[in-house]
């Protein structure tokens, strides 16, 4: 029988109603996420993220963030990487907030047409170090200058040894899911073991070819999950598999 490693960062996995899944679903967080401590350096970025035009939240933890170092600027207007991070941005209290409402992901976000208003200028980026950046072209097409300001930071988390015997007992059926490449990245590094295939040598499972990942943004984590030779679950193919996932949780950021 299938089931669901949910792999969304600690504390965001609760907010899900998983009553709809017909699977067993595991909810493991694979990283934690922290505001970094206000130097002088990001004061100075903070300071000048607050007079530009538009501020560009990437999560959940963005938010948490800027809630934690300058609170103030969460009521000014801002843009934001899907509809949770755009409605947690609204119960702080900002009233203009840009969010691609069917296309999630940074690529969703910059194809609005809104940002033609603000060509020219300069805009925030509130994100973790090595988060994806908007695309390079597109940005130089709306003649925009990005400020990206690194406001949290990442830490990974170690599976309980509970996960990995049943990853290791019942690799075939897990299905996994992964909200960013942080997330997919940790995933893999968990997954990186030799399992034991009766009459055959040791094999590691990226050679299996049978993993399936739930892509929760399929544009940002693509190419990884290729590369690492995770196969993605197709909606239109595997429809059963659809209907069981991805429609009971929603289109998950």
């Amino acid at each position: 029988m299938r089931w669901l490693l949910l792999t969304r960062p600690a504390g965001r996995g609760a907010e899900l109603d998983l009553s709809g899944l017909s699977m067993d679903c595991v909810c493991h967080p694979l990283i934690s996420t922290e505001s970094l401590p206000l130097s002088a350096s990001l004061r100075e970025q903070l300071t000048l993220a607050a007079s530009l035009p538009r501020r560009v939240f990437v999560s959940v933890a963005a938010v948490e963030a800027i809630a934690a170092l300058a609170p103030t600027q969460l009521q000014l207007p801002a843009a934001a990487v899907g509809e949770r991070t755009a409605g947690r941005l609204r119960e702080h209290g900002c009233e203009s907030v840009w969010c691609h409402p069917q296309v999630p992901g940074i690529a969703g976000l910059f194809a609005l047409t809104q940002w033609e208003s603000v060509s020219g200028h300069q805009v925030a980026l509130f994100c973790a170090a090595g988060g994806q950046l908007p695309d390079r072209d597109r940005l130089d097409h709306l003649q925009l200058r990005l400020l990206p300001v690194h406001v949290y930071g990442r830490k990974a988390l170690s599976p309980s040894a509970a996960l990995l015997r049943r990853l290791r007992a019942d690799w075939s059926s897990a299905v996994f899911s992964a909200t960013s490449v942080a997330l997919l990245e940790q995933l893999d590094a968990l997954l990186v073991f030799d399992r034991p295939v009766a009459g055959q040598r040791q094999v590691d499972r990226r050679r299996q070819g049978r993993a399936q990942l739930v892509e929760e943004l399929a544009h940002r984590l693509g190419d990884l999950q290729r590369r690492l030779g995770l196969r993605a679950i197709d909606a239109e193919r595997d429809r059963a598999l659809t209907l069981e996932i991805i429609l009971p949780l929603g289109f998950l950021e």
